[in-house]
């Protein structure tokens, strides 16, 4: 999966971005266990 670059200025959906981002910010957060014990033995 990449990345695309979307320019803001002519972005058909900026007015829905800036609502959710500034107006009204909507996140979410998680708690998961998780077994790290390979990857620090790798160092």
């Amino acid at each position: 999966m990449g990345w695309t670059k979307i320019d803001r200025a002519t972005w058909a959906r900026e007015a829905f971005f800036r609502h959710y981002h500034d107006d009204v910010p909507c996140f979410y957060s998680m708690t998961v266990s998780l077994d790290v014990t390979r990857l620090r033995a790798a160092g």
